[in-house]
């Protein structure tokens, strides 16, 4: 095992853990706890901003993973496949993994862009009260469940297919 391969499966451990804990955590804390704390809104607040705060880790994570496999690709060992259409099936779902996460992102920032809720990341107001627009917010919404959604099967897939190249 090279020092290059080490950072890389550490870089993606990090962003495997760092999806499963917004994808996860984010129902819970909009869906399960008692708004009776804070109130709903702040509770929202809070909420979305640990969300968005933990998207711009991941992904700046993922643009630091990218560069390290393309930087020392010749020193990260790969399982080779022989198949061209597993070869080919394997780099699309490779790609469209780091696609719906950027997707997630666009229509995350989007959505605050449009929230009636005053969002701020590290000081920054992403959004205030003042500009909103519901029904935009409703579709972008939309967007980013459906994203949310196809992420899971690509999730599944990707465990899938690393189980079966384990076997």
């Amino acid at each position: 095992m090279t020092k290059a391969y080490i950072v890389d499966r550490a870089l993606h451990w990090i962003s495997s853990l760092l999806i499963l804990f917004m994808l996860l955590n984010m129902g819970s804390q909009i869906h399960l706890l008692d708004y009776r704390v804070k109130g709903q809104m702040e509770h929202r607040q809070d909420a979305i901003e640990v969300h968005a705060l933990v998207g711009a880790i991941l992904l700046l994570v993922l643009v630091f993973r990218i560069v390290w496999a393309t930087l020392f690709k010749a020193q990260i060992p790969r399982n080779l496949i022989q198949n061209k259409l597993h070869n080919s099936f394997i780099s699309a779902i490779q790609f469209l993994l780091y696609a719906v996460v950027f997707a997630l992102a666009v229509s995350g920032v989007m959505m605050a862009g449009e929230s009636e809720l005053s969002l701020h990341l590290l000081g920054v107001e992403l959004s205030s009260p003042d500009h909103k627009n519901i029904k935009q917010y409703s579709q972008l919404l939309e967007i980013h469940l459906f994203f949310i959604s196809v992420f899971w099967w690509l999730i599944g897939l990707h465990v899938a297919g690393a189980m079966y190249a384990k076997r």
